[in-house]
């Protein structure tokens, strides 16, 4: 690899954040970084709902592309994407293919991957594929984890953004498996005050007294919003004061907003990724409910802000909170005892600013962009390196 000439490559995704025409969702800002650093120009292949934008959008200076591949059910994605795929293969030279999932992403990237001789790099950022628990939970489940398990026997690498799910994979016969972290595009926002903050928090709080609580999360089932929303609500008599904010959209927002209108509920819906930092900071804790995640960026925002998390104890939880320390850390789809926790911190103000200030001196020493760059140079490096016959020493 020329370490002069950008890399191209062609990424396979689901992210609809990257259709976003403003162009400032953190998935733009993170995929123009990732382009001006590695450096790389990068094609984003995005499924996209029938009626959408269908025009491409051009982010980072003209290096990163994005190009809708509009579809009317999830089912019509692979040959879309193959489609879409060839035609931009076509056209121009690219040196790495990336899914950024191994079932529908990873079918479109394994074709184009062998029809072109490209090789391929699937992404791991769920704890989904072998993992017994999530296959056993249904059919469809079942059958995913069949293709997953194949897309990943036949990628040339795979990149997992936690090392439990990392260490699951290698476990499970794929030891081309990386552990690379997310890379957390506001980190300096984040860990410095901002004036802003007392604004939101007083705002949000609207006269009452607190505990301000904020939730940063796409609303769709597997983040279980449900089971925190049943918890806060189980707690407010005890803490009349409590407020929960909650920022993201969804599918199931209409559905949770009228099961849970209420006066301590704050529905925000979409933030900008630049506007985060004064949530956080305002917030005195942070939650997070999911069943399944592999390393939930919201954990690593919050304590660089200096808010501690109240979280379940999903794949990547404990390489970021260090319970009873940063924040809690309390099993899965637990009601009982996620309400209980809640109280508990809730009930323990001062605890919980030592909670915040231990977190954030933690999780900066281990927050380097520059690292995480240096790590996707190198895992592309030996990728390309593989794929055209030579030596590798890792």
């Amino acid at each position: 690899m020329n370490a002069v000439s950008p890399l191209r490559i062609l990424n396979i995704g689901l992210d609809r954040a990257l259709l976003e025409e403003h162009g400032r969702s953190e998935s733009q800002t993170r995929q123009a970084l990732y382009a001006q650093e590695i450096p790389a120009e990068i094609t984003h292949l995005v499924k996209a709902p029938r009626a959408s934008r269908r025009e491409r959008l051009m982010l980072g200076g003209g290096l990163v592309r994005v190009i809708p591949v509009p579809v009317r059910h999830w089912a019509e994605f692979p040959l879309a994407g193959i489609r879409a795929g060839s035609r931009v293969l076509r056209q121009e030279k690219i040196d790495i293919i990336q899914a950024q999932e191994p079932i529908l992403c990873g079918l479109v990237g394994l074709w184009l991957s062998r029809r072109y001789r490209v090789p391929l790099i699937v992404g791991a950022f769920t704890d989904q594929v072998a993992n017994p628990a999530w296959a056993s939970a249904s059919l469809v489940n079942r059958l995913a984890d069949v293709v997953g398990r194949a897309i990943y026997a036949r990628a040339d690498a795979i990149r997992a953004d936690s090392l439990a799910v990392m260490q699951r994979l290698h476990a499970s016969g794929f030891p081309q498996t990386h552990f690379i972290p997310f890379l957390i595009t506001n980190a300096e926002m984040l860990a410095h005050p901002t004036a802003e903050a007392a604004v939101v928090r007083r705002t949000l709080l609207g006269g009452r007294s607190g505990p301000l609580l904020l939730a940063v999360a796409r609303l769709e089932s597997e983040k279980n919003m449900e089971l925190m929303l049943q918890a806060v609500e189980s707690i407010v008599k005890s803490v009349t004061g409590v407020v929960l904010a909650v920022v993201g959209d969804g599918s199931l927002r209409k559905q949770l907003q009228q099961r849970f209108a209420a006066e301590w509920v704050r529905w925000l819906g979409w933030v900008p990724n630049t506007e985060l930092a004064a949530y956080y900071q305002a917030a005195d804790l942070s939650l997070l409910s999911s069943d399944i995640e592999s390393s939930a960026r919201v954990l690593t925002e919050s304590l660089l802000a200096g808010t501690p998390v109240l979280t379940t104890d999903t794949a990547g939880a404990r390489e970021v909170i260090e319970d009873n320390r940063s924040g809690r850390i309390v099993p899965t789809g637990d009601l009982k005892v996620f309400t209980e926790a809640l109280l508990e911190l809730c009930q323990a103000p001062r605890h919980l600013e030592e909670m915040g200030t231990y977190g954030q001196q933690m999780v900066s020493t281990h927050m380097s962009r520059a690292n995480i760059i240096s790590e996707l140079r190198q895992l592309c490096a030996q990728v390309i390196r593989r794929s055209q016959g030579e030596s590798v020493v890792v």
